[in-house]
């Protein structure tokens, strides 16, 4: 994990779109483990259900993990995601109170 959270951190640095898009920071940080545009999608498959690529998962939660510790890393998406966030759990919350 510690692996991943490091190439998340350099890639959130390097470039300010993949702080708002999940599916961009997944293909840079596999760039950066030695993916290339015109490899073979069986070899990409057999080295990510190896481990030689981060899967999905564990980079957005490095992501997520990383936004919310370092104001510097953020996207221009992070509040309305956080906000969007917050009004779906009151709904959620007001939803459930009404059952009981």
């Amino acid at each position: 994990m510690n692996r991943v959270k490091s190439l998340v951190q350099s890639t959130l640095r390097e470039d300010f779109s993949s702080r708002d898009d999940d599916n961009l920071l997944c293909i840079r940080v596999w760039e950066k483990q030695g993916s290339k545009p015109k490899m073979f999608l069986e070899n990409f498959q057999a080295k990510l259900i190896v481990g030689e690529f981060g899967i999905p998962e564990s980079i957005t939660r490095s992501r997520r993990m990383l936004q919310r510790k370092h104001v510097s890393l953020r996207g221009n998406l992070y509040e309305e995601r956080h906000n969007a966030d917050t009004t779906f759990t009151d709904q959620y919350r007001l939803e459930f109170d009404d059952i009981y």
